[in-house]
């Protein structure tokens, strides 16, 4: 996929995105962060065709998106919007994972097959025929997830998946959206959770004030602390706990698994001791 020198107005005069550019490679996972009002989901509904440039264009394998049949591009393209509640609408768990499925022309025996596996992985099986607008928020949210993922495109757009899921939820999609995207699939998480965004990515697109102002490595992305000031970011709490701790080095600790690592080096110099 690649986007190019893409802007955006709204129809109110509202300058959203301006001068946009960058590629996305097969397999990538892409973190799109910013704070709230910087266009990230705005760039997102670009990418799946749901808005048309002001200028600029979106390409998807070579073709540009704005010619593209809504069936080409929902076959390619998958998005799980930020609002489960704007995704949801059929009435059984079922059937929501059913409908995107049947629109791909899978068969019947397919469509339950897939359906099952996906509802396992985000631990919602046990809810096949209850309405999922009934559910609690954090539930739809896992059907809204399992519903997505199971479609299998080559491209999956996932706007804060995270968002009004507990911790045993929340660990449940990032594990089920990690063993997706280590089947070559490539995905885009738009948040403003830096810990997410370590967690799921390793490369991150900064937007701010509808304008591109970093593309990099998700681990010197996190830990510029200037950059992220300048988006209106914060870094991740492991972060700010290695810095509270004195570890040197501690710019680079943005994980769990890096702030372990950091402590058992202790006797090397990996903590600075007062």
């Amino acid at each position: 996929m690649s986007v190019s020198d893409l802007t955006y107005v709204y129809e109110d005069g509202t300058l959203a995105l301006e001068d946009i550019s960058f590629e996305i490679s097969k397999g990538e996972r892409i973190g799109l962060i910013g704070e709230n009002g910087s266009g990230k989901t705005t760039l997102c509904k670009h990418l799946n065709g749901i808005l048309r440039p002001s200028k600029g264009r979106v390409l998807i394998e070579g073709r540009d998106i704005a010619e593209m049949s809504i069936s080409e591009v929902v076959g390619k393209v998958g998005l799980l919007f930020q609002n489960p509640d704007n995704q949801l609408f059929c009435s059984t768990v079922t059937e929501e994972m059913s409908f995107g499925l049947r629109n791909l022309g899978l068969t019947e025996d397919e469509i339950a097959t897939r359906s099952q596996r996906y509802a396992r992985l985000l631990r919602i099986d046990g809810l096949a025929e209850r309405p999922p607008l009934m559910l609690s928020l954090g539930l739809r949210r896992l059907v809204t997830i399992a519903s997505v993922l199971a479609m299998e495109q080559d491209i999956v757009l996932l706007d804060e998946p995270t968002a009004w899921l507990d911790r045993f939820q929340s660990r449940t999609a990032t594990d089920a959206i990690k063993g997706f995207a280590s089947s070559g699939r490539t995905i885009v998480v738009v948040s403003h959770n830096m810990k997410l965004i370590a967690d799921l990515t390793e490369r991150a697109v900064v937007l701010s004030r509808g304008r591109k102002i970093a593309d990099g490595s998700t681990r010197e992305i996190l830990a510029d602390k200037e950059l992220l000031r300048r988006a209106g970011l914060s870094p991740t709490p492991v972060s700010e706990l290695a810095s509270d701790l004195g570890i040197a080095g501690h710019e680079r600790v943005i994980t769990e698994d890096d702030l372990i690592t950091a402590l058992c080096r202790g006797r090397d110099g990996g903590v600075v001791r007062p």
